[in-house]
C-alpha cells in the first residue's frame, strides 16, 4: 500500500527563480574617469539603475619631455541610467604644470625663431634636432598630452561628458564583464593665447572609446583591463592649425584584492602609445616630436581603499612612472573620495 501510494503520488517540481545575481557587496567606487573602477583603470560594470556616485580626487604625475609635473584637482558624477547604461561628467577646475627642463620645450625658445611660433608647425624645435619637418627646420619638443606645456602655471581643465554601455555583466551571471566607454573631452580654453599662457589643456575636442574587460575571482580578486583609442583633433585659431597632434592609445590593467571587504588593496599599471596621425596612423601625419629621451609614459600606482562608511570610500595610491627616467620627479599619487547615492547591499 506504501509503495502504491508513493507511486501515486505526483512528483514534486521545484524551480529556483531567483532574483538578478550579483556578486557585489560594497558599494561602487569611481575611477577618475567617472565609471565604476579602480583608480584611473576602470571595471567593465556599470551603475545599477537609479544609483548616482560623486568623487572628488587630487592626482599627481610627470610626463617627458621637459620634465613636467602634472597636479590635478577634480570631481565627477555618475548615474545608472538603466541597469546597462551609466552616464557620467567629469571636470577638472585646477591644473598646475611645473616644467623642471624648459630647454627641452620648443615654446620656451621662441627668440631664436625668424617667424610666428603658432605656425604650423607650431612649434620652432629644439636646435639642433634629430628630426626635421615640413618647413625644414628641426623637429618640435612637446609633451603628447599637453603639448602647449612651456611655464610653470595653472588654468581650468577641460569638460569631459560621456556614457558606458555594459554588454556582459557577472551581475546578471555571465562569465566575465564588458563594456564600451564613450567620452568627449570638451576644451575650456581655446585661444591661442591662453594656451600659450597655461598650457594645461590641448585646446581641441577630443573624444575617445574604451573597452573594459573585467573578472572576479575566488578570494576576492577583481581584474579590469581597459583599452582606450583617443581621437585627437586640431586645435585651431583664426582659422590656422596650431598643432597637428598624433591619436592615442591607452592600455590599463588593474587588480582589486579583497574586494569583498572594507579594507581593500588595488594596484594598477597604465601606458599611452602616439599614433602617427589618425586612424592607426591611416590618416595624416602628427607634427614631429623630439623626445629626449622616453616619452611613452608607463606607470603604476599602488594602494588601498578604505569604506569608512557603508557608501562612502576613501582611496589612497602611491603613483611612480616606470619608464621615464630623465625626469626630476618621478612620483606621484591619487587622493580619492567618494560617495554613492540610493545604493543599497544585495540580500
Amino acid at each position: 500500500m506504501a509503495a502504491a501510494n508513493a507511486d501515486a503520488a505526483p512528483p514534486q517540481i521545484t524551480q529556483a527563480v531567483a532574483p538578478e545575481q550579483t556578486s557585489i557587496s560594497v558599494a561602487p567606487v569611481p575611477a577618475t574617469t567617472g565609471g565604476p573602477g579602480l583608480f584611473t583603470v576602470e571595471t567593465a560594470e556599470t551603475l545599477p539603475k537609479g544609483v548616482f556616485t560623486a568623487s572628488a580626487y587630487l592626482n599627481k604625475f610627470s610626463r617627458a619631455p621637459g620634465s613636467v609635473t602634472i597636479l590635478s584637482a577634480g570631481f565627477n558624477l555618475a548615474a545608472g541610467l538603466t541597469k546597462k547604461i551609466t552616464v557620467f561628467a567629469e571636470f577638472e577646475p585646477y591644473r598646475y604644470l611645473n616644467i623642471g627642463k624648459p630647454s627641452q620645450l620648443s615654446l620656451r625658445q621662441p627668440a631664436g625663431c625668424p617667424h610666428d611660433v603658432f605656425k604650423a608647425p607650431i612649434y620652432c624645435g629644439l636646435n639642433p634636432g634629430p628630426l626635421h619637418n615640413s618647413w625644414k627646420g628641426p623637429a618640435a619638443g612637446y609633451v603628447q598630452d599637453y603639448p602647449f606645456a612651456a611655464f610653470n602655471n595653472s588654468d581650468w581643465g577641460p569638460v569631459t561628458l560621456g556614457f558606458k554601455v555594459n554588454f556582459w555583466s557577472e551581475t546578471r551571471g555571465d562569465p566575465v564583464s564588458v563594456s564600451l566607454h564613450t567620452s568627449f573631452i570638451i576644451p575650456t580654453n581655446s585661444s591661442r593665447a591662453e594656451l600659450a599662457k597655461s598650457g594645461a589643456q590641448s585646446g581641441a575636442l577630443n573624444y575617445s572609446f574604451s573597452l573594459g574587460l573585467s573578472k572576479s575571482f575566488r578570494h576576492g580578486i577583481v581584474a579590469a583591463n581597459n583599452v582606450t583609442y583617443v581621437v585627437t583633433r586640431n586645435p585651431q585659431s583664426h582659422g590656422q592649425t596650431l598643432l597637428t597632434p598624433g591619436d592615442e592609445m591607452i592600455f590599463g590593467q588593474g587588480f582589486i584584492f579583497f574586494a569583498q571587504h572594507r579594507l581593500q588593496l588595488l594596484t594598477e599599471f597604465t601606458t599611452a602609445f602616439t599614433q602617427e596621425g589618425h586612424a592607426f596612423g591611416v590618416i595624416g601625419i602628427d607634427t614631429e616630436n623630439t623626445s629626449v629621451g622616453p616619452s611613452t609614459p608607463v606607470d603604476g600606482v599602488w594602494g588601498v581603499r578604505w569604506y569608512w562608511r557603508k557608501s562612502a570610500a576613501l582611496d589612497v595610491g602611491y603613483r611612480y612612472m616606470l619608464n621615464l627616467h630623465q625626469v626630476q620627479d618621478r612620483n606621484g599619487f591619487v587622493f580619492k573620495i567618494s560617495k554613492s547615492f540610493r545604493w543599497s547591499k544585495p540580500k
